[in-house]
């Protein structure tokens, strides 16, 4: 004998009816599964990007889910701050870990009082003080943090003090005005020897655009004669000579950065706390690269999606 359920399937009305109600009862369950699978996925996707980026910088891998790198600033040796290309988000990064990612407009952050709309480039500029852009690159603010002891203080909202008024960018420096109108990246540079095409202690500056750097000298607080081509920034390595000691540019070893654009920059530091190298971001924050001081080889670019 058939049952009721076998004999109700050669009714066209109850056939619908069954399968109606058997998706509806199931739904639950396909929408848990494909959540499943998508994180899933993408997390074997997000392995699979972190495996591709060497070591230090394995924390960039998914970062701001895919928006991109607008401003980076080391504000230590152990903590960077990166902001994402929208400029309404930042990420704490500790001893080369993520402790913490928000709006710049969270109460219990560390940038709610900040009086920017936005960011779009940063630079460490002297002790315990750095400088914030905002997002068009027109205007800037100084921004003061209370300790040099910044480890753990991604988790303290009044950890910075902010300037009230923004400037616009053609108040920085003195006689000789910034060469750009907006700007796109700014990184502090600290020279860790004589071989330097510029001062040792130095911001560099980038227009809006990505394609032109200038250098800032903070000690004189002046620009450099004229812009320069990212494309025609020098990777330069050293040679001591062996008599006096001193170092020099090695010109037959010199080298440019193989980039057209850069949309965000920093100076990294090793696990000595010592300055590293200069990180580099391009395609819209999306890829980044590095060089180690004292050498010309540039490694990546390397997606961190």
């Amino acid at each position: 004998m058939k049952s009721k359920w076998i004999s109700d399937l050669h009714h066209p009305i109850k056939t619908r009816y069954l399968f109606r109600n058997l998706r509806i009862e199931l739904l639950p369950v396909i929408i848990l599964l494909a959540a499943i699978c998508f994180a899933s996925c993408s997390k074997e996707k997000l392995d699979v990007v972190r495996n591709r980026i060497p070591a230090p910088f394995k924390y960039l891998a998914g970062l701001f889910d895919g928006d991109g790198i607008g401003a980076a600033v080391a504000i230590s040796p152990n903590v960077q701050i990166l902001f994402n290309q929208s400029g309404d988000r930042y990420a704490w990064i500790e001893n080369d870990s993520l402790m913490d990612e928000r709006d710049i407009a969270d109460p219990e952050g560390l940038f709610s009082l900040l009086t920017l709309d936005d960011v779009g480039a940063g630079a460490l500029a002297g002790f315990r003080k750095f400088y914030l852009f905002n997002r068009a690159g027109s205007r800037f603010i100084e921004v003061i943090f209370h300790s040099t002891d910044t480890e753990g203080q991604w988790a303290n909202p009044r950890f910075f003090t902010f300037q009230h008024s923004p400037y616009p960018v053609d108040k920085w420096g003195l006689e000789r005005a910034c060469p750009f109108t907006e700007i796109g990246a700014v990184w502090d540079y600290y020279a860790i020897s004589d071989c330097s095409e510029f001062p040792k202690n130095a911001i560099r500056m980038v227009n809006r655009a990505g394609s032109e750097y200038v250098d800032y000298d903070l000690e004189t607080e002046r620009f450099g004669d004229n812009p320069f081509y990212i494309s025609n920034y020098p990777l330069n390595s050293c040679e001591i000579d062996p008599i006096n000691k001193v170092s020099s540019i090695r010109k037959k070893d010199s080298a440019y950065l193989p980039l057209e654009v850069v949309d965000a920059a920093s100076i990294y530091y090793n696990k000595d706390n010592k300055a590293a190298g200069e990180l580099f971001f391009t395609d819209g924050g999306k890829k980044f690269g590095f060089r180690e001081f004292d050498s010309t080889e540039f490694q990546g670019p390397f997606s961190i999606y």
